[in-house]
């Protein structure tokens, strides 16, 4: 987890104006995280969000946000990225207590949080904002710590039967790309009839090539391969996709139907390499409970 940085009028950067400063960290094996309010219902003014340029021009940064406002700790209360940034980090380490498989995973951590993240603060959601060329301020979304557990002690392998929340991890390789350049493997997403409204998240998260020296000092990070995510109803039809290209992970959200069943489809749409991957899922929704008559069931 990395802090997406915080500007203001008269800061030692002496970007003029302060709101054209770029996310300060753009490693593409990280999550960037922003700052928003107590309630996640705003942005912190001073978070920064403007994308770095990129080959295509849809680079997305930061992924997340957190709460970061009026932190208090250790006798002191701050504000900034520089506590949004930990408060995200501690959830991972939730994850990974639940599931120790996490702890060498990070593509599964980036997969469940950027799924689990269900507030949008600001704009659209995230493809939204991204093929519409806008500059997201809150990534996925808010970080939220109760939905991101609840992914992670669901793990689905591949080809499993259907549920409501689910996460895996892997290597995906040539060797199980079909020739049409999709994965020969499915997940499938469960939608309970008894949720009224509900909306189905999915996100899909990879690695860069990073060449370093001595294996100590980073020389560069590369996005080796082009992934896409696309989900599918019982019918076959597309109901959901994300396509861009300058990112390490794609997102998909859309309005579900109750007792439906749906396809994750990841398709290699550039590179050759092979590349760990994960992948998370969840679904949110009202319960429905039909009020029950104790005096027909003896009661």
């Amino acid at each position: 987890m990395q802090a997406a940085g915080n500007y203001w009028e008269g800061d030692d950067d002496d970007i003029d104006p302060p709101v054209d400063e770029y996310v300060n960290h753009k490693g593409y094996n990280t999550l960037s995280v922003g700052n928003h309010d107590d309630a996640a219902a705003a942005m912190s003014g001073d978070s920064v969000f403007r994308n770095p340029s990129s080959t295509h021009g849809d680079r997305e940064l930061p992924e997340l946000a957190a709460n970061g406002t009026g932190v208090s700790a250790v006798g002191e209360s701050m504000s900034g990225t520089s506590f949004a940034a930990p408060a995200a980090a501690g959830v991972v380490a939730l994850l990974q207590d639940v599931d120790p498989v996490l702890t060498s995973w990070p593509e599964g951590c980036r997969a469940i949080m950027l799924a689990a993240a269900g507030r949008n603060v600001r704009g659209g959601t995230w493809w939204q904002d991204v093929s519409a060329g806008v500059d997201g301020r809150d990534g996925a979304g808010a970080v939220d710590a109760r939905a991101g557990v609840t992914i992670a002690q669901q793990r689905r392998t591949r080809n499993s039967s259907a549920s409501r929340h689910g996460w895996d991890v892997g290597t995906l390789s040539s060797a199980s790309i079909g020739r049409d350049g999709l994965a020969t493997f499915r997940y499938h997403v469960a939608v309970s009839q008894l949720l009224i409204a509900p909306r189905v998240k999915v996100a899909l998260a990879w690695d860069s090539s990073v060449r370093s020296f001595l294996n100590l000092i980073p020389l560069s990070s590369t996005l080796t391969v082009d992934l896409d995510l696309s989900v599918r109803d019982s019918r076959g039809v597309t109901v959901g996709s994300s396509a861009s290209w300058d990112n390490s992970y794609e997102i998909v959200e859309f309005a579900a139907k109750r007792g439906e069943t749906y396809e994750i489809v990841i398709r290699r749409w550039s590179g050759t390499d092979s590349v760990w991957f994960g992948v998370a899922w969840t679904v949110r929704g009202v319960t429905f409970l039909p009020t029950v008559d104790l005096l027909e069931l003896g009661g």
